[in-house]
């Protein structure tokens, strides 16, 4: 630019009109395309915006886990019940095995469609007898927690030699879960059974 005015001194001395002219507006030309190229380089420098890199944590967000008045899935899951499991209760077994108003024929039937099926009774413990057999069983005699009558109805429940420990714990009067095997005893007045028993839960 300092050269430009310099040249202004040279340009008022010329003796030609025409080259006056001509030089001022080469001198204005070059200003101009210098102003052009300085705004230029001013807007890009503006827009010219420093990113920074973001960092990507490789840290895995972390899992809550439960508080200790907490279940997991895997407790809350429902147990898995025996394919063959049947729900019916003791106390529809024993109310249609006295149903007067049922021939022979029905009450068979009955009894046909329910042995062998698995059910899980809940009783109250009255006694439990062991015998000197090849197998070691024992018997355990309970009844249903809403008969409290003073001759109940009672049922059995045969256990084999492995729950010995189980049940030598138990006493009179506690609360039972019983998983077995439905069976009918004493064809002239059939009663129901578990055979196969298996103690679940026990309860004062």
């Amino acid at each position: 630019m300092n050269d430009l005015f310099k040249l202004i001194p040279y340009i008022s001395n010329s003796s030609t009109p025409v080259k006056v002219i001509f030089s001022i507006w080469a001198i204005v030309s070059v200003v101009l395309v210098i102003a052009v190229i300085f705004d230029k380089n001013r807007t890009h420098q503006e827009k010219t915006v420093t990113k920074e890199p973001q960092t990507v944590s490789n840290e895995e967000t972390p899992t809550a886990m439960p508080s200790s008045g907490e279940e997991t899935s895997a407790e809350k899951a429902p147990e898995q019940l025996p394919q063959d499991y049947s729900p019916t209760s003791a106390e529809i077994i024993l109310s249609t095995l006295k149903d007067k108003d049922l021939t022979d024929l029905q009450r068979n039937n009955f009894m046909k469609r329910h042995e062998g099926r698995i059910v899980r009774w809940e009783g109250i413990m009255l006694d439990i007898k062991s015998y000197q057999s090849d197998d070691a069983e024992s018997i355990m005699v309970f009844r249903l927690p809403s008969d409290e009558s003073s001759i109940p109805e009672m049922i059995t429940a045969t256990f084999s030699s492995d729950a010995s420990d189980d049940l030598s714990d138990i006493r009179k009067g506690q609360k039972v879960v019983i998983q077995g095997n439905l069976e009918f005893v004493d064809s002239y007045r059939p009663s129901p059974s578990i055979r196969n028993a298996r103690l679940i839960s026990v309860a004062n």
